[in-house]
């Protein structure tokens, strides 16, 4: 389930109250991305109820001013928490990265929401936090990646990629990768000056 599209004309007033975000410049040795969890142990064993796919709009400073979309998702473990999953570069040189992992007091963020998508969970849900993180970061790494030094996208491809893991995991119902796949390339149609389709890849790396 998905909010309706936001018309083009109502980015304006959004975009004039956001402010710029610069990001952290990187030299060449910048190779390893990392990660940060900040979940408290006592919801590390909750349930998770469903996941949300939410992108937001951002100002971006690389020379000039430009509009950037922000994808992310969210862990729900009930009508007033979850667990965030986003990545976000740090080297424009190298595009490495930091996937962060925290607890929040909400079930997705609407600050400047542009839209978001629902997934049910499959079988109940009986993964708690904790199992879905350790399969996430410890299994599958999925914090050794870099964004796409050229355009500086990954974000989108990051949760795309995520999402299957959670479908292959069990937690979401066959299928759902795919319809996170159509969900943002219905996203990226709102804006194709500032977002491709396919989502543009960055890369997975081992050490």
């Amino acid at each position: 389930m998905s909010t309706p599209p936001v018309e083009r004309a109502a980015f304006g007033p959004v975009l004039a109250a956001l402010q710029a975000q610069p990001l952290i410049p990187g030299g060449e040795s910048d190779t390893k991305s990392t990660y940060n969890i900040g979940v408290e142990e006592k919801y590390m064993s909750a349930k998770i109820a469903e996941v949300r796919a939410a992108t937001k709009t951002e100002l971006l400073r690389e020379g000039v001013l430009r509009i950037g979309y922000f994808f992310r998702l969210f862990l729900v473990i009930n009508r007033k928490a979850s667990v965030e999953l986003q990545t976000y570069r740090l080297s424009q040189a190298t595009g490495i990265c930091n996937v962060l992992v925290i607890r929040r007091k909400y079930v997705f963020s609407t600050k400047n929401l542009v839209q978001q998508h629902q997934m049910l969970c499959a079988n109940e849900g009986n993964l708690t936090v904790e199992q879905v993180i350790n399969h996430i970061i410890h299994v599958k790494e999925r914090y050794k990646y870099k964004f796409d030094c050229e355009t500086g996208s990954g974000c989108r491809y990051w949760c795309n990629i995520v999402v299957q893991d959670l479908e292959d995991l069990g937690l979401l119902s066959a299928g759902t990768a795919a319809g996170m796949l159509e969900w943002g390339d219905g996203v990226a149609e709102l804006d194709r000056s500032h977002m491709s389709i396919p989502a543009t890849p960055g890369t997975f790396y081992q050490d």
